[in-house]
């Protein structure tokens, strides 16, 4: 492991840190766990979810946690900007309704209070 990868995945750890034991014991175990992918037949993972598939939570209980985390991780920020973006629209959508239902109301209690008023001018 090169001392760019180590920094990196020592920032990392630091960032998931409650997730995670000590740095110490999860190098050793990312060690183990390139030098066990390194030696078996076992090809490179196309996905984050076939990489949890092959670890072994027992031998590599940090590796994965971590691998875990990365399953959870929206690939890119568009999928929560989309929920927020079509709950924008259902928000505004209900806000103009809710406009017109006030609307028609205020408008039939302006038309009662009228006829109330004339009906007791006219007594």
């Amino acid at each position: 492991m090169t001392e760019v990868e180590e920094t990196s995945f020592k920032k990392l750890v630091e960032f998931y840190q409650p997730d995670v034991e000590n740095l110490d014991i999860l190098l050793v175990e990312l060690k183990l766990w390139r030098r066990k992918l390194s030696r078996s037949s076992y090809t490179v993972s196309k996905s984050a979810l076939e990489a949890l598939i092959e670890c072994d939570a027992n031998l590599f209980p940090n590796i994965f946690i971590l691998i875990k985390i990365l399953c959870t991780l929206p690939v890119s920020t568009t999928t929560p900007e989309r929920m927020f973006s079509s709950l924008k629209r259902i928000k505004t959508y209900l806000r103009n309704t809710m406009s017109e239902v006030r609307l028609k109301i205020i408008n039939f209690l302006f038309f009662v209070i009228k006829r109330l008023s004339l009906h007791f001018h006219n007594n």
